[in-house]
């Protein structure tokens, strides 16, 4: 323990107070274990005794505080040592004896560190002193940030530090999830990557991206493992996007109408005339199939930026391949579900005809299931979509008041369930984004901030449309 008490000593240092005033020591209970675990307290008594106990056996002696030496001079009976600042603390203090390297003094003060457990003590103040956030992997892995720019998170010049509270050395690449990933060099983040999917007719195209909305110069591109090659087009926010790849990185990105690529491919067109009049009609069909499968919830939507959002709570009480999804109408039958990790829905306080107008309330299981909770067409947003749609609003309220979540009877009739079965009032929405292996992502009450719940609770989904992303 002290071996790993002198790798944390650099690092507070510039966080010790200054042994120049009796009032940083006098009148506390000050606890020193040694080596064979026995319990030495000391009490500084302002009149210069010295109250000593080993063990519950007490007896007095004396001490006289050297300002100028920042030092005490301690008057045990048997002996007598002088015992120099190292560093000191509100909860405990680190002592020299006076011409030796032997192992400091560490003095706990028990009013502060009431179980004595001065190395969690010290590692709860290095995280508070250096504003530092923990974050694991899914490896078991604990590293540390600094979190300076209030609750944004890890960023370009974020500083990195390992579960010792050091700075990481050399070169990085630690994946966050979600589709995101940093890249770290000597501690220091120096780039953030997200990665991002879309669908081509050769496949799907993995985009590693520099930026969060749009692809870049620079960024890396792959099919499954391998590096991409060539040109590779795709329709993107209503025009045809089409980028040149060359080993795996972007060398351009362009935008071409319509107009453009019949221009470019007027022999090719007319060779294939017949398929694209069958692939119109396919895509007619499909998009009619798709709104007649979802045409009980929501004909347009509401448009925010590139996406579609769902107008209405979701409504399905079957998985997309056709299961059924259990029904949890008592408070038992919703513990239950939840203990065995079972998807489950509800109607709101059991009113069952409230599905209509105000959806179902669904446990993260559902959600999580394989055979997918959303009809096809859409799904249920991610954290990161949720904050697009948000950014692009101009913040928490307005994106509530553009989903018309702002208004009274929304607050009046909507609600949440808890782990143990009960109702209560609320606007929340499930995101799709698992934070931990028992907490999930949420918007609840027209707020982003530090929103997490766990799986067994019951919240309304709010769907977004799927992408169209073709060659």
């Amino acid at each position: 323990m002290i071996d790993y008490l002198k790798n944390l000593l650099p690092r507070l240092k510039e966080f010790s107070a200054s042994l120049d005033k009796i009032e940083v020591f006098v009148d506390r209970h000050w606890v020193f274990i040694d080596n064979n675990g026995n319990q030495h307290t000391y009490i500084f008594k302002r009149d210069g005794r010295l109250i000593m106990s080993l063990n519950g056996d007490a007896q007095t002696g004396k001490w006289e505080f050297l300002a100028a030496a920042k030092s005490i001079l301690v008057d045990r009976n048997v002996d007598k040592i002088l015992l120099n600042q190292a560093l000191v603390f509100d909860g405990l203090m680190f002592l020299k004896k006076d011409g030796t390297e032997s192992d400091p003094w560490v003095l706990v003060n028990k009013q502060v560190v009431p179980d004595l457990n001065y190395i969690n003590y010290l590692r709860g103040l290095i995280i508070e002193k250096m504003r530092l956030k923990e974050f694991k992997l899914n490896d078991g892995r604990t590293y540390y940030y600094n979190d300076y720019n209030y609750g944004v998170g890890i960023d370009n010049g974020t500083k990195i530090y390992d579960e010792d509270f050091r700075m990481l050395t050399g070169d990085h690449q630690i994946g966050l999830g979600e589709g995101k990933k940093i890249i770290i060099k000597d501690g220091i983040v120096v780039s953030v990557i997200y990665i991002r999917e879309y669908q081509t007719l050769k496949g799907i195209l993995s985009v590693h991206q520099h930026n969060l909305y749009e692809m870049s110069l620079g960024d890396d591109v792959y099919f499954g493992n391998n590096k991409a090659d060539g040109i590779i087009q795709f329709v993107r926010k209503g025009k045809i996007k089409s980028i040149e790849v060359r080993n795996g990185k972007i060398l351009s990105v362009q935008y071409k109408t319509w107009y453009d690529l019949v221009k470019e491919n007027k022999k090719r067109l007319l060779r294939i005339l017949t398929f694209t009049l069958l692939l119109t009609c396919l895509i007619i069909f499909c998009s009619v199939y798709f709104r007649n499968v979802y045409s009980h919830r929501n004909d347009h939507g509401i448009k925010i930026g590139s996406q579609i959002w769902d107008t209405l709570n979701l409504n399905v009480k079957k998985y997309q391949n056709g299961d059924l999804i259990p029904k949890a109408i008592t408070n038992e039958d919703w513990i239950n579900y939840n203990s065995q990790k079972i998807g489950c829905w509800c109607y709101l306080r059991n009113d069952s005809s409230s599905d209509k107008k105000y959806g179902l309330i669904y446990n993260w299981y559902a959600i999580n299931d394989s055979r997918k909770l959303a009809p096809k067409g859409w799904h249920i947003p991610a954290k990161y979509e949720f904050e697009y749609a948000i950014n692009h609003c101009g913040g928490d309220k307005d994106f509530c008041h553009k989903l018309n979540l702002d208004r009274e009877e929304s607050w009046g009739h909507l609600g949440s369930r808890s782990t143990d079965g009960d109702f209560w009032n609320g606007l929340s929405f499930w995101s799709s984004t698992k934070l931990t292996e028992t907490y999930a992502w949420f918007f609840c009450d027209c707020n982003t901030v530090d929103n997490s719940v766990v799986f067994e609770a019951g919240d309304n989904i709010r769907l977004i449309k799927d992408s169209i992303i073709l060659k």
